[in-house]
């Protein structure tokens, strides 16, 4: 995807940032509260990746049932 710019560099970097602030947290026995709110924002951002954007029950959608039909 030419959208994302350096995505393995992107993962690396993110992985060494998190490493180095988990062993800042066991280091200090500190900072248990801003990593419990930081675990719930990034399960956040996980939990609306997966999700879909439009659910078809509510707005309406019904998937073809015949042959001729069209999803829309």
């Amino acid at each position: 995807d030419k959208t994302t710019v350096f995505p393995r560099l992107r993962w690396v970097f993110f992985s060494f940032s998190l490493a180095l602030y988990l062993a800042d947290v066991y280091v200090q026995q500190g900072f248990f509260i801003v990593t419990y709110a930081l675990g719930i924002y990034l399960l956040n951002l996980l939990i609306g990746f997966l999700s879909p954007q439009v659910d078809p029950e509510v707005v309406g959608g019904v998937l073809p049932v015949h042959e001729g039909e069209e999803f829309r």
